[in-house]
Order: C-alpha cells, then structure tokens, then sequence
C-alpha cells in the first residue's frame, strides 16, 4: 500500500496534495498520538479498564477508521 500511494501521489502530486494530504496527514497524526498516549496509560494502570482508557480508545477508534476511509478515497479524487 505505502509503494502504491507514493506512485498514485507522484502523478498528480498537486492534486492530492492540495485535496487529500493535509487533512489525511492531521488525521494520521492525531490517530498515532492517541495511540501512543493509550499504551502508555494501558501500561501505567495495568488495564485497569478506566473511563479516559475507554475514551481513548474510542478516540483512536474513530481516527483509525477516518485515515482509512480517506486513504481509500484518495482514488476517487
């Protein structure tokens, strides 16, 4: 997937760049920094199952689930 988008990117790079990216990129960022705060609350409370682990996990549910639905319509630009 990561050698199909670098080659979809380069044929039109100021058409996904100024349509796709930089939501995609803000999206992608947010969902790996939710993450990362997870596993790190997740090791610290030794999965205690507490309410800001839910919301984070929810959290990164829906981040995880918007860069994939905005990869696959990249295509369709």
């Amino acid at each position: 997937m990561f050698t199909s988008g670098i080659l979809i990117a380069i044929s039109m790079p100021f058409k996904y760049y100024n349509n796709a990216l930089p939501m995609e990129n803000g999206v992608l960022t947010c969902a790996l920094t939710t993450t990362a705060f997870l596993s790190r609350k997740t090791f610290e409370l030794n999965y205690g199952g507490s309410a800001l682990q839910r919301a984070l996990a929810i959290q990164a549910l829906v981040f995880w689930l918007t860069v994939d639905s905005r990869g696959r319509l990249i295509g369709f630009l």
